[in-house]
């Protein structure tokens, strides 16, 4: 492996390249590990934005149609001149 010359140490062939092949792996290694982080984070910023979206679409929707079923009772409520009358049968047939 290491052996001591005149000018200091010296690496064997076979040791350099064990080296070079271990520092590759690593750097492929941490690259690929990386780039899988920042694209699966990034997919998954993604998909829960659609989904936030979607999710308050639905709620917008449910409101909406609530707000029209009252607008509609509301204004049933107002043409019928049923509902302002005394009449005790008028209110019987209301509640039923």
């Amino acid at each position: 492996m290491l052996t001591r010359h005149d000018k200091g140490y010296k690496i064997s062939i076979r040791a350099s390249v064990l080296l070079v092949f271990a520092l590759a792996s690593l750097l492929t290694g941490v690259v690929a590990i990386s780039l899988h982080y920042y694209f699966s984070e990034k997919l998954i910023l993604q998909t829960k934005s659609e989904q936030f979206k979607q999710t308050s679409q639905q709620i917008a929707d449910h409101i909406t149609r609530i707000n029209e079923r009252a607008n509609n009772t509301l204004s049933v409520m107002i043409h019928d001149t049923r509902l302002f009358s005394n009449s005790q049968d008028n209110k019987d047939i209301l509640q039923k």
